[in-house]
């Protein structure tokens, strides 16, 4: 049996009880206004996401969700649905994002 190298871990939890799951992947975006957005998997195939905005935004610094796979991809079809609902495609949205170099993304794959 293979022993995999550990990536890291990240804390979950309701605030009181809290509690450091083992990361199976991540794929982290930097957008050109300095946000920083997660998406890990964790070892329970949950996900934890995860958006940190510049201080200077006056937005929330940081903004985390843990979801099981189920209530990701039902966030996921919500989006998607509320872009097509607006008549927007978001395919060719995201391809504008990543082509005008205003996102910039790494990744770290199982």
């Amino acid at each position: 049996m293979e022993d995999k190298k550990s990536i890291g871990t990240v804390e979950i939890g309701d605030g009181v009880r809290t509690r450091q799951v083992e990361i199976t992947d991540w794929v982290r975006s930097t957008f050109k206004d300095h946000r920083l957005c997660t998406v890990i998997r964790t070892e329970e195939n949950s996900f934890v996401l995860s958006v940190e905005n510049p201080i200077s935004s006056g937005r929330a610094a940081k903004c985390n969700i843990h979801l099981t796979e189920d209530s990701m991809l039902a966030m996921i079809s919500s989006i998607m649905i509320y872009y097509e609902h607006h008549g927007i495609d978001i395919t060719k949205r995201m391809a504008e994002l990543v082509n005008s170099g205003s996102l910039n993304y790494e990744f770290s794959i199982d």
